[in-house]
């Protein structure tokens, strides 16, 4: 009984691909990370370049192309491939999405926009068993899988399974008419002969789908010789769908080369369609064997190319081929003819390679290592006569990659995405001045020819003739001596990147370092591994933001406060750069003053003005500012900031820059003289709205003059009564219409006010007679919010609270969103947009109808603790006022960020990136204090904030830097280390994290082998790569490297853990040691050895200029062990005895007082070990090995042995006649206590992405007396595992709850026993502790796998099953069939439940989506469910990360 959930989504670029889709003009990247579909804009954006010294190319500013995210789908599959496809009568006017999904899948999407969302057009499934070539053959998922579309959109290939191929015809405009040989790319425009019009043929696909019926047929079917196809691809420049494939008819070997050394060919077939035939059209046969990739190329090479591992073979449509070798094994391996660049010495083994510009073909090619280099191709006429490559220099660029490349698009002229698993993904933009002085000269002398042409009379044609040839011989010598000089003038820089979080291959949890005495942090921070090669570094999770406090006001019993910046008529405008003037310092535009509303020891309320300077704060006296006049409610400023406005209980008062009084507007009603108090307050220059408690609104503006003047005010408005309102200036033209928007005569401000029946209403002032647009449906929160929503069931409501309008977004990309606060202080959200008008509607209609300003709830997982769970109590001070929270702040610029916060005993930050969606993210304080006000401050550190808690502190602080808020739903930070880090692990005592590193270098074979003697004669240049390990310290207080501590040469860390060992055979007093397990690569014919270091972490004396090199290691033991690496290691018992894993044998060592290790117990496997992990002091160890063997093994200490107690018993079927029970490698596992310790689970992680879990229950009779484990289930996770961890629960569940003096087992040494001051960690029951296990993936996930109580297992697995059919699903595709354990999607089995006796796992990914369907299906479930108001909301509250991990 377990909860699967995401706390980060995946972050590796896989695919990805560009082409308009949202509409026909838009420019859109499309990005698959595995599991997850992202749809970016392009937005560029201008800066000037530095001059250039040369005098023919024109110094021009710079556009730099900026990623937008426009949408995110979680898919339910694993992506395999992206494609467009041109089709008929899309509903956006763009072109569809063809993705191919693992298992054999097809789904075809369009973007709708009228729902602003995917559509799905058509799912196609190929995964029945019957499709099978053979019984003993690989299963579709374990078989490579690629999709191809014809560049015409005329058809799709999916090639799966071994040597299946699945043809997806598409229908084309001229399907209903005789067109047979005629093609629109090649024969021009089809001449009108009577044919029906395009309107008529629009009229008749329209109701049809876009696609015809697909069919499969195996590859060997379009010729006997098609035994191993190796890639395919669709091919331009053909009138029928035609593509090339790469085959050979026995399977390549590099074991085999003298016997199959030229054994590829490769062939062209044409399709047809309708006979469901093919037609060979050319053959080349020879080629080299390490030929593995068919890429397409459009004109002006054409052709195909074909990528190897040392050579690149141009074949172009007539067959002539054109090959190039780029290092000394081309020749070696292959006797196929090729020009010569050896001295290159590239390896083209997992290279990306896209064309930069169709001027003249040149391809950029990215290898595995992140090194660029730019291929020509020499045309003759329209035949390619030869290849070269040049690499790109560091200081042309060629060293902004850091690691090597998964994909590319090419967006525009001079823009390139290149995706990545290893590092960022990036934008990069090239320019090639050389290329630019080409075209000026090339544009000067035609335009001399024409001019000269004009003026010479053309009478012979003989000479015309004669005269034009030797042109065109001119300019084709030209092109083909300038192809070189070219190629190597392009320069490369950075864009824009997409952060990526993977590859994650280790965790570790650490204490974060103490800065200063008010820094605000958690109890423990989640630090992992990030990147390969130079892009290797460290990320570091906690679960909200801690702000740097930058100063601590001494006030107190403060309410409320708020920063100002007066400005004077001269200077209204907080310019920072330039004025009229001149330029203005930055400290012009500081907060000068800052209003506070404080409570008297009288109980009184008052506000006081204070004066921000250098020397700190001081009271402002000697103004016309009156502190007895009350309790301030808002501060803001109107008439271009010259006018500083306090709103007051009773009273608005009006002040000049200087705090001297200038108008009084008092509360009053003069027609029933009532004096209602005002509650809030909402400024947009020149308007301020004033919402009161008797549920009315005013709305005041600012003349030219800066006094403040009543807005006429509808009946409507007077007779509604209002619950909340904003004030919002709509730049963008989302809600009054961009041509409207662009008018510089008045500002575009709208009121927008939430009635008393939870209905929206927005007006453009100043005009509240009729607003613009109404919608009475808000409170039932659809997912999809339009003015004509209004369900039957009118009970089912949300009891909403606040509502606001505001940008979110940072200095990139802002757009507006509604944000409405709930009473349970939840937030929900929604992004407007506009919808297409109806078909038939009348082009006078006005810019802004009903109709096509809808509302999109956005996805936010994110639930409030109730008030009750605040760390402390609000209070209510006893002698009369009440203390109030202030609604919710906009921060128009926080440090880049325009931002909304949420005070009260849930502080968060609703902030947004660009490249994400918007995140709540929680907002750390001093003891999980409530926040009582914020409110933007900017000072000489910044745009931060003023904050006041529920004490009535104030302090000053700032968002921390080079943080990323919106990437997951952990507050993220990264560290670059330069290297690839393999393991890590923290030293509690001393605070420092030590890094498992590895450093690429060249192997070369030992020359000092008796036995092969041939060893000493070799002689390459081109050496094998091989990871060289080191051990480096990291010091929190910095993140920067202090020791570097290098292994042997080839010589590589495998485990790396902080245990705690006795070190003296007379002093039993254990302490904490850096225990390293290493291996030595060396070639196949050479025995392995491994070593066990062990180091203490000890105090140095520092460098005076680095302070933080205080620390260092110090070697206690080095131990060279025979038999194979030490891949391994862990402590066991309670002897402070080291468990170590050495080939085919796991040892038991004690650490010996002159430094050795002495043999205590040992026990024999049959294969290599993968799992070694001990339940902490308990004795019990798990086993797993390569072959899926598993086993729990009892370490007893009286007398000294290891024995097996328990197996995992084989599976039916073929595959356990060779393997162990999982059929698969076990990569990772865990042993889970549960059940409060009664119980003990076994939980692994194989290569397939299933979590497979067993049960240790010897008093079951199926277990034979406890020595098989019993099966309970299977969950299929979608991703590689990277690592598992097994973490204490500690947060408030409802079932797995910790006092805060419960200690908790150790991890790496460290006691993680909440903090007293951590509200997240106290409850009132005193429970055994309870464990979760932490998975990360290379894709950059981070999940959870949480055990679940049997009360609130049943409810969320009966809240899975009743959202499932309630919920939309991106792509079509099944939840439960993906979630199914690989190979068994089919069989209709729930929830990822296998063979076994236990329950399956409840999938988080649907579960978390409760808040995105509406109230009235919520109450539907509830009511199925037999649950009260709110207590789904608290089973979602137990299971989220604050209640899981509720120490970080």
């Amino acid at each position: 009984m377990q909860y699967y959930s995401e706390l980060a989504p995946p972050t590796a670029v896989t695919h990805s691909i560009y082409f308009p889709f949202i509409s026909a003009t838009s420019n859109n990247l499309i990005v698959a990370k595995t599991s997850l579909l992202q749809i970016f804009s392009v937005k560029s954006t201008t800066s000037h370049d530095a001059p250039s010294e040369d005098t023919n190319i024109r110094n021009d500013r710079s556009h730099t192309s900026k990623l937008v995210l426009v949408a995110e789908y979680p898919l339910s599959g694993t992506i395999t491939s992206l494609a467009r496809v041109k089709i008929m009568n899309s509903k956006s006017g763009g072109e569809a999405l063809l993705i191919s999904i693992k298992d054999a899948k097809l789904s075809l999407l369009q973007w709708d926009p009228e729902v602003h969302t995917i559509s799905t057009i058509s799912i196609h499934l190929y995964e029945r068993e019957d499709l099978q070539g053979s019984p003993w053959g690989p299963d579709i998922g374990q078989s490579p899988s690629y999709l191809t579309v014809d560049p015409s959109s005329r058809c799709a290939a999916l090639k799966f399974g071994q040597r299946n191929l699945a043809i997806l015809p598409f229908h084309q405009p001229g399907d209903d008419l005789v067109m047979d040989d005629y093609d629109p790319e090649l024969d021009g425009e089809q001449p009108n002969h009577d044919s029906p019009s395009k309107a008529t043929i629009a009229e008749s696909i329209d109701s049809e789908t876009p696609y015809s019926s697909s069919f499969v047929l195996p590859i060997s079917a379009l010729d006997h010789s098609l035994r191993h196809p190796i890639h395919l691809a669709f091919l331009y420049e053909y009138r029928e769908p035609t593509f090339g494939i790469l085959y050979s008819t026995k399977s390549p070997s590099s074991g085999l080369l003298s016997e199959r050394r030229d054994i590829l060919s490769y062939a062209v077939f044409t399709l047809d369609l309708e006979q469901r035939a093919s037609t060979m059209l050319l053959s080349v046969a020879g080629l080299p064997y390490d030929l593995d990739r068919v890429i397409p190329l459009p004109q002006p090479v054409g052709g195909t190319l074909l990528l190897g591992s040392n050579e690149i073979v141009h074949v172009d449509q007539a067959g002539k081929t054109n090959a190039l070798g780029v290092n000394e094994f081309a020749r070696a391996c292959s006797s196929f003819s090729m020009a010569d660049q050896s001295d290159l010495g590239m390896k083209l083994e997992g290279c990306v390679v896209e064309q930069l510009t169709a001027d003249s073909g040149d391809m950029l090619i990215v290898s595995n290592n992140g090194n660029m280099a730019v291929l020509s191709f020499r045309i003759d006429g329209r035949s390619v006569s030869g290849l070269s490559i040049h690499q790109v220099t560091e200081e042309n660029g060629g060293a902004c990659l850091a690691a090597g490349a998964s994909c590319s698009s090419l967006i525009s002229r001079g823009r390139l995405f290149i995706g990545s698993e290893d590092m960022d993904s990036t934008i990069i933009g090239w320019n090639n001045p050389l290329l630019q002085l080409k075209r000026r000269k090339t544009n000067t002398e035609k335009a001399n020819e024409e001019e000269e042409s004009s003026d010479t009379e053309m009478d012979d044609l003989d000479e015309d003739d004669l005269y034009s040839a030797e042109t065109d011989g001119v300019i084709e010598t030209r092109r083909k001596s300038s192809v070189e000089d070219t190629a190597g003038g392009y320069k490369f820089r950075i864009h824009d990147t997409l952060p990526n979080l993977g590859p994650m291959e280790d965790v570790a949890l650490g204490k974060p370092y103490q800065t200063s005495p008010d820094a605000i942090l958690p109890s423990l921070e989640l630090v992992a591994t990030c990147g390969r090669e130079r892009a290797g570094g460290l990320s570091v999770f906690q679960k909200e933001i801690s702000p740097e406090i930058s100063m601590k006001l001494n006030i107190k019993n403060v309410n409320g406060a708020w920063a100002i910046h007066g400005a004077k008529p001269a200077k209204a405008l907080r310019n920072v750069n330039t004025n009229e003037g001149g330029t203005i310092s930055k400290d012009e535009n500081y907060d000068k003053y800052l209003v506070t509303s404080e409570i008297t020891k009288a109980g009184e309320e008052e506000s006081i003005v204070y004066k921000l300077g250098a020397d700190g704060v001081k009271e402002l006296k000697d103004t016309e500012f009156d502190p007895s006049a009350g309790a301030t409610i808002d501060v803001g400023s109107l008439a271009g900031g010259t006018r500083l406005v306090q709103a007051l209980k009773g009273e608005i008062r009006s002040y000049d820059s200087e705090f001297g009084l200038a108008q009084i507007f008092p509360m009053t009603d003069e027609l029933t003289g009532a004096e209602p108090k005002v509650i809030s307050t909402s400024f947009a220059d020149p308007f301020m709205l004033v919402l009161r408690d008797d549920s009315s609104v005013i709305v005041l503006e600012a003349d030219a003059s800066g006094d403040l003047d009543e807005v006429d005010r509808g009946d409507g408005v007077l007779k509604t009564k209002w619950l909340s309102g904003c004030l919002y200036e709509d730049r963008s033209g989302m809600f009054i219409g961009e041509m409207d928007a662009g008018r510089n005569d008045r500002k575009n401000v709208l009121v927008f006010l939430l009635s008393a029946e939870g209905g929206l209403q927005v007006f453009h002032l100043p005009n509240l007679s009729s607003p613009i647009y109404r919608a009475d449906g808000l409170s039932f929160l659809p997912p999809f919010l339009t003015p004509e929503y209004l369900p039957k069931r009118l009970q089912a409501k949300e009891i909403l609270t606040e509502l606001i309008v505001a940008d979110l977004g940072d200095q990139t990309f802002k757009s507006p969103y509604l944000i409405l606060r709930a009473a349970t202080d939840d937030l929900v959200i929604y992004s407007p947009y506009r919808s297409p008008s109806p078909r038939g509607a009348s082009s006078t209609a006005p810019k802004l109808s009903t109709g096509e300003l809808r509302f999109l709830k956005v996805s936010n997982p994110q639930l409030a603790k109730p008030p009750g769970e605040a760390a402390v109590e609000l209070p209510a001070d006893p002698a009369g006022p009440d203390i109030k929270l202030d609604p919710l702040r906009v921060l128009p610029d926080l440090n880049g960020y325009s931002a909304v916060f949420l005070p009260g005993a849930n502080p968060s930050f609703v902030l947004k990136d660009a490249r994400t969606d918007l995140k709540v993210v929680g907002f750390r304080t001093a003891g999980g204090k409530a926040v009582k006000a914020l409110s933007p401050f900017y000072g000489e550190k910044g745009r931060g904030f003023i904050f006041v808690d529920v004490e009535g502190v104030i302090r000053i602080a700032n968002l921390p830097p080079n943080n990323l808020f919106t990437h997951s739903s952990l507050v993220t930070k990264r560290v670059r280390i330069g290297e690839q880090i393999r393991r890590l692990t923290y030293h509690a005592e001393l605070q420092c994290y030590v890094l498992s590193t590895t450093k690429k270098s060249g192997f070369k074979l030992p020359n000092d082998d008796e036995l092969h003697y041939e060893w000493r004669s070799e002689d390459i240049s081109l050496l094998p790569q091989i990871p060289h390990g080191s051990l480096k310290v990291v010091n929190p207080r910095t993140w920067t490297v202090i020791q570097n501590y290098p292994l042997e040469p080839n010589e590589v860390a495998l485990a790396l853990h902080t245990l705690t060992l006795e070190t003296s055979e007379t002093n039993p007093n254990p302490q904490p040691l850096i225990c390293v397990g290493t291996t030595h690569i060396r070639g196949l014919d050479l025995p392995t050895t491994g070593r066990i270091l062990i180091f203490q972490l000890i105090q140095l004396v520092p460098d005076p200029s680095r302070p933080e090199t205080d620390r260092g290691l110090k070697l206690l033991c080095s131990e060279t062990v025979k038999g194979g690496g030490v891949s391994n290691i862990s402590s066991v018992g309670t002897q402070g005895f080291l468990l170590v894993s050495v080939g085919l044998k796991i040892q038991v060592r004690g650490l010996k007082d002159d430094g050795s290790l002495l043999p205590v117990a040992f026990l024999d496997v049959m294969a290599a070990t993968t799992i070694l992990r001990e339940l902490r002091t308990t004795g019990l160890v798990l086993l797993g090995d390569i072959r899926g063997g598993l086993w729990l093994v009892g370490y007893e200490e009286e007398p000294y042995r290891l024995r097996v107690l328990s197996k995992a018993p084989k599976s039916a079927g073929a595959a356990a006649q060779q393997q162990g029970p999982l059929g698969l490698e076990a990569i990772h596992g865990e042993l889970v206590p549960v059940n409060g310790g009664k119980e003990l689970q076994v939980v692994v992680a194989d290569s397939e992405g299933d979590i497979r879990i067993w049960g240790f229950d010897p008093e079951d009779p199926k277990s034979v007396s406890g020595t098989r484990l019993l099966p309970l289930t299977t969950f299929h996770t979608g991703h590689y595992p990277g690592s598992m961890t097994l973490v204490p629960s500690t947060g408030p569940t409802s079932t797995t709850t910790i006092a805060p003096t419960t200690p908790l087992t150790p991890l790496n040494g460290m006691d993680t026993t909440p903090t007293e001051d951590d509200p997240s960690t106290k409850t009132p029951t005193t429970t055994p502790p309870t464990y979760s296990l932490l998975l990360t993936s290379p894709a950059g996930t981070l999940s959870l796998l949480t055990p679940l109580s049997e009360p609130l297992y049943r409810r969320l697995s009966a809240l899975h099953s009743l959202l499932l059919p309630s919920l939309p699903h991106p792509a079509s595709l099944n939840p439960r069939a993906y979630r199914a354990p690989a190979g068994g999607s089919g069989s209709g089995q729930g929830l990822g439940l296998a063979a076994g006796s236990g329950k399956a796992v409840v999938d988080g990914l649907v579960v978390d989506r409760w808040n995105e369907i509406g109230c009235v299906r919520k109450r539907e479930i509830e009511s199925r469910l037999g649950a009260e108001g709110g207590d789904v909301r608290e089973d979602l509250r137990a299971v989220g990360v604050g209640g899981v991990l509720g120490f970080l």
